[in-house]
């Protein structure tokens, strides 16, 4: 299977205690009649569902565990990594920064997840300016970095690149990190697994920001009309624009989707900072907002993502009626 010869097989490893995989042909075929069978499986896809199986197992699961991770990297293990960063010039407090291209499918498929890691080096040059060494991760066909980002080294090292890569060093990248900045692909949602906090930048559906954990935040991509005026915000919430919308659905609605520009992603991270060193810091914007959108999105009750305030703002300053 291609798809699973991408996968991170530290990560895979780190679940074996606790998942069985069915990895070869004659055990997939052995067990594709039971897929298909409601008794025997569950959709984890119901799990914002209060009264869904799926969510009663996840309950259970945090209440044994509370907010540590079900899994983790061995001390050889990190040990290990910690000595592949040192040779790098990596020590110290870092930051772990994954943006999505086309590079790691080798194609242009949904493309609208994808964003530009050149769009960063604002964000960049900030973090390592505050005394962070700041890492990418991502495929070796990665979207190669400009001069600009390049020269912040020794303070920021392209991984992606290097020959010191290994995918158990993604995975200690994304578990030790300070803090994750992303877009939404894989690497986040392990970072989130793994307990690290995460900023997600460049989100496509607004309404799937709500399933990110307390202290995390995100902000989406512009749903803009081509008078310029962002979409209504509710109406992201909306069934027709909330689930991904192809780009069919968008041409028909005549809607352009614009990526965060560098302004907007220097501002998240400032924000984003600033929240770290204290969480309590008021958020009324998302509070108007999952109280207005409650009748599409019930789940925005009590699921704790939030968006990134500032972006909010000027999000909101520049979108129509509708």
């Amino acid at each position: 299977n291609p798809l699973w010869n991408k996968n991170n097989k530290a990560l895979i490893n780190l679940y074996r205690p606790y998942v069985t995989y069915a990895e070869s042909l004659f055990s997939k075929i052995l067990l594709f009649p039971f897929y298909f069978n409601r008794f025997l499986t569950e959709n984890t896809k119901e799990i914002d569902g209060k009264d869904s199986q799926a969510h009663k197992y996840f309950t259970q699961y945090r209440a044994k565990l509370g907010s540590e991770p079900l899994i983790t990297l061995s001390d050889e293990q990190k040990n290990r990594c910690k000595e592949v960063l040192a040779k790098e010039g990596i020590d110290g407090d870092f930051v772990t920064i994954h943006v999505r291209d086309s590079g790691f499918y080798d194609e242009n498929r949904r493309s609208m997840r994808n964003a530009d890691i050149n769009t960063y080096y604002d964000a960049l040059d900030f973090l390592v300016k505050s005394g962070y060494k700041v890492v990418r991760i991502g495929s070796p066909k990665s979207q190669p970095v400009s001069s600009k980002i390049l020269s912040l080294a020794p303070d920021f090292l392209d991984l992606s690149k290097s020959a010191s890569h290994t995918e158990e060093l993604d995975i200690y990248l994304l578990s030790e990190a300070v803090f994750f900045v992303g877009t939404a692909s894989g690497p986040f949602t392990i970072a989130s697994v793994l307990d690290t906090p995460v900023l997600v930048t460049n989100h496509v559906s607004p309404a799937d920001s709500l399933h990110l954990r307390e202290g995390d935040l995100s902000l989406f991509k512009k749903y803009t009309h081509p008078d310029g005026k962002n979409v209504n915000l509710i109406h992201l919430f909306g069934e027709k624009l909330r689930f991904n919308p192809h780009p069919h659905k968008l041409e028909e609605f005549q809607l352009r989707v614009l990526d965060n520009s560098p302004d907007e992603i220097l501002t998240a991270v400032k924000e984003f900072c600033r929240r770290l060193s204290d969480p309590n810091i008021p958020t009324p914007l998302n509070d108007q907002i999952r109280t207005k959108i409650q009748a599409l999105v019930p789940e925005a009750v009590w699921r704790p993502g939030k968006f990134s305030e500032d972006f909010l703002s000027s999000y909101i300053t520049n979108q129509s009626q509708f």
